[in-house]
C-alpha cells in the first residue's frame, strides 16, 4: 500500500506505514535517520538508519501504555539531531497511538489536542477504542506529573492488559510427526476470542450463524529463526525436520477460527502439534529458535 505524502507532525516527526519505512527514496528526502517500527515485521535493512521495534498488535486486549516511555525516549534522541518515522502497517491505529502519546508528554497537551495535530499531517490516523482509553490513563497521569515536574514514568505499572495468561511459559511445542521442538509457550500471541465474529460469519457463508464455535483451532507465535525467508507478504510455514506443513504467515493479517483477526498472522496449527512438555525436561531434537 502507497502512502500519501508525509507531513511532518511536529518537526522532525512523521507517522507513516510499511511502504513509508522501506521506501529508501522518501526516507533519503526526509532526512530520515531514525524508525520506530510498531509492530512485528520482517527486519528493514537499512545499516545507516537507527531502528528500533515495539511488539505490539492492533486489538483492542493490547497493553499499549508500557510503550510510551520507551517510545518516547527513542523519538526525543532521535529528533535531537535527526528525523524520526514512526510506522506500522498501514500507519493508521498504532503509529498515530504512539504519535500521540509522545506530544502528551513533550508538550504537555492534552489527548484532544494531540489527536487533532497528529490528525492534520495524517487524515487516516485513527487509534483504537482501547488505544484512546489508555491515551486518557497516559494524559491524566502526565498532568498529575506536570504538578510534581517529574516524568511520566508510571505508564509502565498500568495494568491494562486484560488477555489471559499462562501459569507455565517453559512448556515446549514439537512437530507431531518427527517431535522436534518448535516453540516455546512464552513465544505466544494472545488474542481476544470471538473479537471480530460478524465478518467471520460472512466469510464462513456455509456455516449457520448460530452454529460457529468461538474457539482458536491455531497458536499464533512469534517469527521464528527456522522458519526460514519470510520477506514475501504470506506463505506456508513447514517443519524444518521433516518438512510438514504446520501452518502459514500473512503479514497483512487474516481471521483466525474463532472470528478475530490477528495481524501480522503467524500460525501454526494445533493439529500438526505434539501434547507441550516442559522445556527444563524436553529430551526432542531442538531447532536453533
Amino acid at each position: 500500500m502507497e502512502s500519501e505524502t508525509l507531513v511532518p507532525i511536529v518537526p522532525n516527526l512523521y507517522c507513516g506505514n510499511l511502504y513509508d519505512a522501506e521506501n529508501a527514496r522518501l526516507l533519503k528526502t526526509l532526512k530520515i535517520t531514525h524508525i520506530l517500527s510498531v509492530g512485528q515485521f520482517p527486519q528493514i535493512p537499512l545499516c545507516h538508519i537507527k531502528h528500533q521495534y515495539l511488539d505490539v498488535l492492533d486489538m483492542d486486549c493490547q497493553n499499549m501504555i508500557q510503550y510510551f516511555n520507551q517510545a518516547y525516549d527513542f523519538i526525543e534522541n532521535a529528533t535531537k539531531d535527526g528525523s524520526c518515522l514512526v510506522h506500522c502497517q498501514l500507519g493508521v491505529s498504532r503509529a498515530p497511538t504512539i504519535c500521540i502519546s509522545y506530544l502528551i508528554r513533550k508538550y504537555r497537551m492534552t489527548l484532544k489536542e494531540a489527536k487533532k495535530t497528529v490528525k492534520a499531517a495524517r487524515p487516516i490516523a485513527s487509534p483504537n477504542f482501547d488505544f484512546l482509553k489508555q491515551l486518557q490513563q497516559y494524559e491524566r497521569l502526565c498532568q498529575s506529573k506536570a504538578q510534581d515536574s517529574t516524568n511520566c514514568d508510571d505508564s509502565e505499572n498500568i495494568m491494562v492488559n486484560r488477555q489471559p495468561s499462562y501459569t507455565n511459559g517453559n512448556n515446549m511445542y514439537s512437530c507431531k510427526i518427527c517431535r522436534t521442538s518448535l516453540f516455546q509457550e512464552a513465544d505466544v500471541v494472545l488474542h481476544c476470542i470471538g473479537q471480530h465474529t460478524h465478518s467471520y460469519k460472512k466469510i464462513r457463508k456455509d456455516i449457520k450463524s448460530d452454529s460457529i464455535p468461538l474457539t482458536c483451532t491455531s497458536w499464533f507465535i512469534k517469527r521464528k529463526d527456522w522458519m526460514g525467508d519470510m520477506t514475501e507478504l504470506q506463505g506456508d510455514i513447514a517443519c524444518p525436520k521433516c518438512h510438514t506443513r504446520l501452518g502459514s504467515w500473512k503479514w497483512d493479517g487474516s481471521q483466525c477460527s474463532c472470528g478475530t483477526w490477528v495481524a501480522p498472522f503467524i500460525q501454526i496449527l494445533k493439529s500438526r502439534l505434539d501434547c507441550p512438555v516442559n522445556a527444563n525436561s524436553e529430551t526432542n531434537d531442538k531447532v536453533d529458535q
